[in-house]
């Protein structure tokens, strides 16, 4: 070869390309993942769970997944180009150890990173999952910095011909990226296996008030596997979706595994001095809190939704401790809370537009109502409850209801027990737009079921409005006794229903 040596190189043409793919690639998911790492769960989280205060609030789940579509087919061709390479004896022991633990790093990132974007099998296979990808990111981090160094200092000359683009190029292997990219797509998001995704909602009659009637074995089935979340076990459980509707109402029928009924909301206990209020931490519990269910259906048509599910509108840092919700078109939530709405029969009718950050929620809100809802029985600056249960039957699955309860007062204190509990949420049947999601429900055998049903069009600007015969995307999650760190999945959900 005539040409200069700074132009000939003595790697293949599709390590090259791969190789300066993951140049960018490899930094942007460390960068991305550590960013998710930090709001992990307490004792897993180098941070304790709590986003740093300099983390700037970006989508970085959502950056995350974007940078697993390129790094997983340049890591896969970079791996098996290098792995013709090492055969050859030249390589020092030192830089091939290094390049080993760079491949086999990427490797383990990469089928780790798949896994855990579609859970599955028993629970400890999820820690082990995890437990991989982690040790992967950090001996990939430790290995991209020595093998920077080296190239930095005694390998510098090799620089140029292990990125150069054009020299010995081959027009082929360029092509080779076209459908390891279409390959990563299918299968890092959630769209494997393909078309796993639709939840069919049959035309039926009219059910009445008693959901219980429909003929829901005959509805076919979609099941979620979610994880990541407290509670369950290993952090994975299976919701199982099927739906109907008849025209008029969509109706849907939710199950899915839980270890115990949680009602139980940061409950005051009456104590020989006094009283005590069970918490563990205010913005974050995950001891004294009911079950909940969220479905996310978004307003409009989004590639980032499609690749992400909620994760796509899921921001991290920005001065909150967990992240925050919003999104740039509305997107309608129905929050199912087993002690805050349930026991009136209405789910939580929520919404999610915009990020305002002067607000508790930033981009979260609730519909409006015109009256009842759920407040803390909280007395201000005082160590006690605001409202004390009025005799008999004013507890409701863990809720004090509020044309049941009265003022506090100290006559009325000590009529209650030492080591007796009184709850730390008060409800009232919500009325209005916010409770435009009727629900019921029923715990069994570790199990959750619950029923929810809607008018396909409510005629509130914060709700979407189902067509029969159209198609809606949506996401799911649920939540043991925590209040946010819930169980999700990535996979692209999609509501179809008959004309």
């Amino acid at each position: 070869d005539a040409r200069p040596a700074a132009l000939r190189s003595a790697y293949p043409h599709l390590f090259r390309l791969a190789h300066g793919i993951l140049a960018v690639a490899l930094p942007w998911m460390a960068v991305t993942g550590l960013a998710l790492h930090a709001v992990a769960q307490s004792g897993w989280s180098l941070t304790d769970g709590v986003a740093p205060a300099w983390l700037p609030g970006l989508r970085w789940p959502l950056l995350h997944l974007l940078g697993a579509l390129v790094f997983v087919p340049a890591m896969g061709m970079a791996a098996a180009s290098y792995r013709g390479r090492r055969r050859r004896p030249n390589a020092p022991p030192r830089r091939r150890a290094v390049n080993d633990l760079l491949a086999g790093g990427g490797l383990l990132a990469l089928l780790s990173g798949i896994l855990l974007a579609h859970p599955g099998g028993p629970a400890w296979l999820a820690g082990t999952v995890r437990t991989a990808h982690a040790l992967a990111a950090a001996s990939l981090v430790a290995a991209f910095a020595v093998h920077l160094v080296q190239a930095l200092g005694p390998y510098r000359g090799m620089i140029v011909p292990a990125f150069h683009p054009t020299s010995q190029s081959r027009g082929a292997h360029a092509l080779l990226l076209l459908p390891a990219a279409g390959l990563s797509a299918w299968l890092v998001p959630g769209w494997f296996p393909a078309g796993a995704g639709e939840l069919h909602a049959r035309r039926v009659t009219p059910p009445g008030d008693d959901l219980e009637r429909l003929p829901w074995r005959d509805a076919p089935p979609l099941r979620i596997a979610l994880f990541n979340g407290v509670g369950f076990d290993g952090g994975r459980t299976d919701v199982e979706l099927r739906s109907f509707h008849d025209g008029a109402e969509l109706f849907v029928r939710a199950t899915w595994g839980d270890p115990r009924e949680d009602v139980r909301m940061n409950p005051w206990v009456r104590t020989d001095g006094g009283w005590k209020r069970l918490a563990t931490a205010p913005e974050d519990e995950q001891v004294y809190y009911e079950d909940k269910l969220a479905l996310a259906f978004p307003s409009a048509p989004s590639a980032a939704f499609r690749l992400a599910g909620c994760a796509a509108y899921c921001h991290v840092g920005g001065g909150r401790d967990y992240g925050f919700k919003g999104a740039d078109a509305l997107v309608d939530e129905w929050f199912w809370k087993a002690t805050r709405t349930d026991p009136f029969g209405t789910a939580d009718d929520n919404h999610w537009l915009g990020a305002d950050r002067s607000l508790r929620q930033v981009g979260r809100r609730h519909d409006p109502k015109t009256s009842g809802g759920y407040e803390s029985n909280d007395a201000k600056d005082r160590p006690h409850p605001a409202w004390l249960p009025a005799g008999p039957n004013a507890v409701l699955k863990g809720g004090l209801r509020k044309d049941r309860a009265v003022p506090y007062s100290e006559e009325g204190a000590r009529l209650i027990p030492p080591g007796a509990e009184v709850p730390g949420i008060v409800i009232a049947p919500c009325a209005g737009d916010r409770a435009d999601v009727r629900c019921a429900s029923r715990y069994a055998d570790g199990r959750w079921t619950v029923w929810l049903r809607r008018r396909l069009d409510t005629g509130s600007p914060h709700d979407v409005r189902f067509v029969p015969g159209g198609r809606h995307a949506f996401a799911c999650a649920a939540f043991d006794h925590c209040s946010r760190r819930h169980a999700y999945a990535y996979d692209a959900l999609m509501l179809a229903l008959d004309p």
